[in-house]
């Protein structure tokens, strides 16, 4: 009887065998797309700023040498390790040429938990009065969650007159655009279909209105090279555009700027900014769109605006093309 019922047991397992291979294996959905950012923040720089600061500038003619005192206020976001945002300062000096100066600037740079280091350029003014340029860099250290410390280089260009100011900063930071300074992971605003991270090149053409002495309203052609990084939605890079312009006299003209925007899928709106560079030195901020109309090749519109040295100033509107080298998604 035993040996009855282990054979049945054998012959029903056998069978059961047979037709299980004949099962196919289940199939596993892929995993939904994944819109944190790679890893955790251990310290968030994101959120609303305000400070104060002082220092010493060493002037060049007609400026002297003479104390900064004076404060300042800004927004960061943070994605990942990096750190974008824009800061306005005033600033009493003591330069005889000068009582007080001022800036509108865009910041980027990078986060290592609680130590920040970041380029800047951006608009100067003196006295309410002159506007110039101003370039720089610094580096920052979160002493507590909110209180921040820091060090800074800024050079100022006017006309005439110019300055490198070295001074000290400390900034009360705020609850932050992400509740607060505190470990965290940055959400993606939409899911990634296509990713801008690269180097690209291209070409640019448009129209210009100038003003200034010497110079009059022409076209201009040129081309750029950039690199982008994107981080969820959000997309930062630089770019460099030197171009060939009909403005009479001039006929050089072009900027290294930041670039910082947001992304959707293909579709691509940034704002940016920096150093002019034309017969003489500058400013650059204006903004623009982009769309990606393969894996590799991208068209879109911007404008800018150039303020130099001399009172030459420029409004560009033009069209631009690229090719996208090493895009992470689609090829």
């Amino acid at each position: 009887m035993l040996r009855l019922v282990a054979s049945a047991f054998a012959i029903a397992s056998l069978s059961g065998a047979a037709v299980a291979a004949d099962i196919p294996a289940p199939t596993i959905p892929p995993p939904a797309p994944i819109l944190l950012s790679p890893g955790p923040i251990a310290f968030n720089w994101s959120g609303f700023y305000f400070g104060g600061h002082g220092g010493w500038g060493f002037g060049q003619a007609p400026f002297v040498d003479g104390a900064v005192a004076g404060g300042q206020i800004g927004v960061n976001w943070q994605a990942d390790a990096f750190v974008i945002g824009a800061e306005g300062d005033g600033s009493w000096v003591n330069w005889d040429g000068a009582d007080a100066v001022g800036t509108a600037r865009l910041r980027g740079g990078f986060a290592f938990d609680r130590f920040f280091v970041y380029a800047t350029g951006g608009a100067a003014f003196q006295d309410f009065e002159d506007t110039g340029w101003v370039v720089g860099g610094g580096l920052e250290y979160a002493i507590t969650n909110n209180w921040t410390v820091g060090g800074e280089y800024l050079y100022y260009s006017f006309d005439p007159g110019a300055s490198d100011v070295f001074r000290g900063r400390v900034n009360y930071l705020f609850g932050g655009l992400f509740g607060g300074a505190a470990p965290v992971s940055i959400m993606s605003l939409t899911p990634i279909a296509f990713d801008w991270t690269g180097f690209y090149i291209g070409a640019h053409g448009g129209w210009s209105f100038v003003s200034g002495p010497n110079i009059s309203d022409g076209f201009e052609v040129g081309g750029q090279v950039g690199v982008n990084r994107q981080y969820g939605s959000f997309v930062a890079g630089i770019e460099i555009d030197p171009g060939y312009v009909d403005w009479g006299p001039v006929t050089t003209a072009g900027s290294i700027r930041l670039r910082g925007g947001l992304a959707f899928n293909r579709f691509l709106a940034y704002a940016t900014g920096g150093l002019g560079i034309e017969d003489s030195i500058g400013w650059s901020v204006g903004g623009g769109v982009e769309y990606a109309l393969t894996d590799r090749w991208s068209v879109g519109a911007e404008y800018i605006h150039h303020d130099f040295e001399g009172g030459h100033k420029a409004d560009l509107v033009r069209g631009r093309v690229n090719y996208l080298f090493n895009t992470v998604r689609g090829g």
